[in-house]
């Protein structure tokens, strides 16, 4: 297994973005498939750096706190009953979509930056984190669950 050395001139801008992000203390509820073991379908690729480890805490914290305001928002949308104005709608639109657009930037980051850190992964769809911060890659298995999206009506970015 290698150990990759995270150095790249090009992502020199995750250093700026981790120096300034001091987690003082890491939930482990939502460090989640950090503690499973690697299994024989997946492929372990290499060790998260010591850096992307850091930066995957603050990406987990901050989608806990994301889903959390998602089902806030859904709560409130049924507890506007069968005829909720647009501006009620609008109002708990706009309480999510930063939140959620910049956990979409962030994600999106952060597996960038693993990618580029790790020999092989570029090329991998699917990729996780496990025990050991191993970092592996795995086939799509079918999904079974209910997603509820918040799909903005109106003008709310104006």
């Amino acid at each position: 297994m290698v150990v990759c050395r995270f150095k790249e001139k090009n992502m020199e801008f995750l250093y700026g973005i981790l120096n300034k992000v001091k987690i003082t203390q890491a939930d482990e509820t939502l460090l989640e498939g950090r503690e499973h073991k690697v299994k024989p379908s997946e492929k372990a690729l290499g060790i998260l750096p010591p850096e992307l480890q850091s930066f995957y805490t603050l990406f987990r914290q901050n989608d806990a706190k994301v889903n959390e305001l998602q089902r806030q928002a859904g709560r409130k949308v049924d507890a506007l009953g069968k005829n909720p104005t647009n501006e009620d709608i609008d109002a708990i639109v706009e309480e999510v979509a930063l939140p959620l657009c910049r956990n979409a930037a962030i994600a999106e980051m952060f597996w960038s930056c693993v990618r580029a850190a790790i020999p092989g992964a570029a090329a991998s769809v699917n990729l996780g984190i496990r025990e050991g911060w191993q970092v592996v890659t795995y086939k799509d298995a079918p999904r079974h669950s209910v997603s509820v999206s918040i799909i903005p009506m109106g003008n709310i970015f104006a």
